[in-house]
Order: structure tokens, then sequence, then C-alpha cells
């Protein structure tokens, strides 16, 4: 078991530029938290140690150009959570992004 419940996520269908709130939560105390990072500019994390949940925002962009036919596309984003003993863990969410 390691420090969070889960480690991946999958959130289903969200909307382009329609902003989606997704959670991870700890098992335990997490050892101090020196940065946390995301993998793209459309989402950010915070942390809150008393309810020992990590809150994601993320807000899908645009459909590629090469894939408007297909109306849709599937992104995986990273959350990077490096702890003041430098471990690291490594956080994902998979949507399926649609133009609304």
């Amino acid at each position: 078991m390691g420090n969070w419940k889960e480690f991946e996520k999958n959130i289903g269908i969200v909307y382009v530029n329609r902003k989606v709130d997704i959670y991870f939560y700890a098992n335990k105390e997490l050892p101090v938290i020196k940065s946390i990072t995301s993998s793209c500019g459309c989402s950010s994390a915070n942390y809150d140690v008393e309810t020992k949940r990590l809150s994601v925002n993320y807000k899908p962009g645009s459909i590629p150009t090469h894939l408007l036919n297909q109306g849709y596309y599937t992104t995986t984003k990273y959350i990077t959570v490096t702890y003041e003993d430098d471990s690291k863990d490594i956080l994902s969410f998979t949507a399926k992004v649609y133009k609304k």
C-alpha cells in the first residue's frame, strides 16, 4: 500500500473549456511535501493536510485539428508530488474530452 488510495483515475467524459475537480486521498500522514507539479498548464493541484485530499482542477483544451472529425480526444495528465526527502509519487487521470 502506497501513500495514496489511488494512483490512477479514469474521470470519464469531460468537455472542452469546462473545469472539472478531481480528488486523490492520502492513505496516511504523508511525508512533508516539497512541491506539487502538473504535466501541463491545463491542470493545477493543491493538497489539504487536514482532509488528506489532493484537489486537482482540470480545464481541458480544444480538440486538436487532426481529431476534429472524430469529435473527441483521450488524454492522460500527471501530477507529481515531491517530498522533502526527494522521493516522489506520480498520480494520473485519464479523460475523454468532447466539444459540447
